[in-house]
């Protein structure tokens, strides 16, 4: 299947649609046997199509540009890329011959082709060189400490009718009886995990006696968030309403994650911060001057 093809049908941009195709060839291909050849620099031509010459350097740039994903494959089987590739060679040459490469849609599309690469080239760029310090990463941890709580729970869930998606037969008067007395019976003594088994209707955590495990700030729908963090561990929350139903939680125990947990995820939220602000310095030192007249004027700023 020609790369073309292949693009086509996955609405793909020709060098993604050949890296799929190298993927392909990977996993049906095995690599065979050859005699050792003569050491290459370089500069060795080491492919041919037409009048296009392909030297080792260019063909290893181009494995080395290709996705994460897929160029383990391409280097261990460099004959089969080598094959795909010139299929491509190939077709370009027809095409430039059909002058082609002279459409104005062509020569546009070719350009922004560019410009996007050279775009997420720049990006990658600036996260290579984007290195938090342990101060920095130790900093940002005592300062966004509520993120790092954690919070061990469990809960009953009650559904009803007017529930989305469940399969409940109960009416939203009868849900709300039954939470009730669920809860009159916790506080009679009766175990959380039992009444859990019995009535939750929460299959995910039902045979778990309610079990959520931990869970973040900002993790489960704000109702639930809410009661959630309001309860210290023990403690067991009056019966409420989510989208979800009518729920009873139980706070078990509560925790704030060590650094050494989470630093690495500190260190990519700040790499991610660091080049969000030398992107927008980038775009502020070159600003976009629109053409109102063919553009149209800016939108309203909203009401607020």
């Amino acid at each position: 299947m020609c790369i073309r093809s292949i693009a086509r049908r996955l609405a793909l941009p020709a060098a993604a649609a050949f890296a799929v195709s190298v993927l392909a060839l990977g996993a049906q291909t095995t690599p065979s046997a050859t005699p050792a050849a003569p050491a290459t620099t370089p500069s060795t031509v080491v492919m041919t199509v037409g009048s296009t010459h392909v030297t080792a350097g260019e063909f290893d740039a181009l494995i080395a540009g290709l996705p994460d994903q897929v160029r383990e494959q391409a280097e261990s089987n460099k004959r089969a890329v080598a094959e795909q590739y010139a299929h491509i060679l190939a077709l370009d040459a027809a095409a430039r011959a059909q002058r082609l490469d002279q459409d104005p849609s062509f020569q546009a599309h070719l350009r922004l082709m560019r410009e996007n690469a050279l775009a997420q080239a720049l990006i990658a760029h600036l996260v290579s060189e984007a290195h938090p310090s342990p101060a920095a990463i130790s900093a940002f941890y005592q300062a966004h400490q509520q993120d790092f709580e954690q919070v061990k729970v469990r809960h009953i869930l009650i559904t009803d009718t007017a529930t989305p998606n469940a399969q409940s037969k109960r009416t939203p008067a009868e849900a709300k009886a039954l939470i009730d007395r669920i809860a009159a019976k916790l506080k009679a003594g009766q175990h959380f995990s039992a009444l859990a088994k019995r009535y939750s209707d929460d299959p995910g955590s039902k045979n778990k006696g309610g079990e959520l495990g931990y869970i973040n700030h900002g993790q489960t729908v704000p109702s639930f968030d809410k009661v959630v963090w309001s309860l210290q561990p023990g403690q067991v929350s009056a019966p409420f309403k989510s989208r979800f139903g009518y729920h009873i939680v139980q706070v078990q125990a509560r925790k704030t994650q060590p650094l050494a947990s989470v630093q690495s995820k500190i260190e990519k939220a700040l790499v991610n911060q660091k080049v969000r602000q030398e992107i927008q310095a980038i775009s502020a030192a070159h600003p976009a001057h629109l053409n109102s007249a063919y553009f149209g004027g800016a939108p309203a700023a909203p009401k607020l």
